[in-house]
């Protein structure tokens, strides 16, 4: 057990570039991660970090160490995690999710209602993509839901569901229909990657009008699309009930179906606490069973 404790702290310390953000996420003092990394270098016989101010960096043998071991580890840690999941006391704690404000609103309070029934608390946090990555890395989010997948080799993700992109407006625009790229557009960020990737699939473009409004919250962009001032790219679980009661209007049908696909994120770290594969595992199971989620 030593020899895979002292194989973790190098784990997460290669991955983090830091041994003391290592030994916070390992409940270690900077002593013990430190120690750990010592023995281990001294049982190889090669050097594994090279330490700067700033953290470590890993040498050509400790590259090579985490590329070997990372795998077979993360899948250790999530079978013995899942092997614990029978005794209720070790699900009882909290879980730290992340999620973007308009999906949280919309979709998650069926899927929390489920965990808290089995005892586990929940602390919802709401951000954007930079914000939900930043939590997960840092280890102040465990889990998160995303549209975008992560970039650090930290971190992991899973598709859960799939949203439609609609092109809508206020009824008013319907005459909008066949001049569509002189239109004024909300978009509720200033990449406008909604706007942009619904542009590409289906008119092989981006020339449109630069937005009048930008807002950091798709529900506050559908608010304003409904009040006549532009229209705007939305995903189909927030104006469908909106397009049913003609309070807004598809403005345009694509040869196929314009989706985005949504993940269920997490440090791979995390996976060592049996309530967070629990959690993982039944936000999974949740969201890929009710096509109200997303799913077509």
């Amino acid at each position: 057990m030593r020899q895979l404790a002292t194989l973790r702290t190098f784990l997460e310390a290669y991955r983090s570039g830091s041994l003391s953000a290592a030994a916070r996420t390992l409940n270690l003092t900077q002593s013990a991660a430190t120690n750990h990394i010592q023995t281990l270098e001294t049982a190889i016989g090669h050097k594994l970090f090279e330490r700067h101010a700033r953290g470590v960096k890993a040498t050509p043998s400790g590259h090579a160490l985490a590329q070997s071991i990372a795998r077979p580890l993360d899948q250790l840690e999530v079978a013995f995690s899942t092997a614990q999941i029978g005794s209720r006391q070790q699900l009882s704690g909290t879980v730290h999710l992340i999620a973007p404000a308009e999906f949280s609103e919309a979709r998650l309070a069926p899927a929390i209602k489920q965990l808290v029934s089995v005892g586990i608390d929940i602390r919802l946090g709401l951000a954007g993509r930079s914000g939900i990555f930043k939590a997960l890395a840092d280890g102040s989010a465990d889990l998160a839901i995303t549209a975008s997948t992560p970039e650090d080799d930290a971190l992991d993700a899973r598709t859960i569901a799939t949203e439609t992109l609609l092109l809508v407006g206020a009824p008013a625009f319907e005459s909008s229909r066949h001049a569509l790229q002189e239109a004024p557009l909300i978009a509720y960020d200033g990449q406008l990657p909604l706007i942009c990737e619904y542009w590409e699939a289906s008119f092989q473009s981006v020339r449109f009008q630069r937005p009048v409004v930008t807002a950091p919250d798709l529900r506050m962009v559908r608010v304003l699309v409904k009040a006549g001032i532009g229209i705007s790219v939305l995903p189909d679980y927030l104006c469908g009930d909106d397009i049913e009661a003609g309070r807004l209007i598809r403005l345009h049908e694509p040869a196929h179906p314009i989706r985005n696909r949504l993940y269920l994120a997490w440090n791979r770290g995390a996976l060592r606490h049996p309530r967070i594969v629990f959690v993982r595992d039944r936000l999974s199971e949740f969201f890929t069973q009710n096509s109200d989620a997303g799913n077509d």
